[in-house]
């Protein structure tokens, strides 16, 4: 379905930025997730090297 992980990542936080501006996210919770994003893709980017 996704070629890589990135876009899947970023497929995902879309989903976050829309889901806190149509309010089913609180901002709080929107932050703790794109954090946990940030942090898989820096695993991730770690793993490759």
């Amino acid at each position: 379905m996704f070629k890589t992980l990135s876009s899947f990542y970023f497929f995902m936080i879309i989903i976050i930025v829309l889901s806190t501006a149509f309010g089913f996210l609180s901002l709080s919770e929107a932050e703790y997730m794109l954090l946990l994003i940030i942090s898989l893709v820096m695993v991730e980017n770690m793993n490759k090297h």
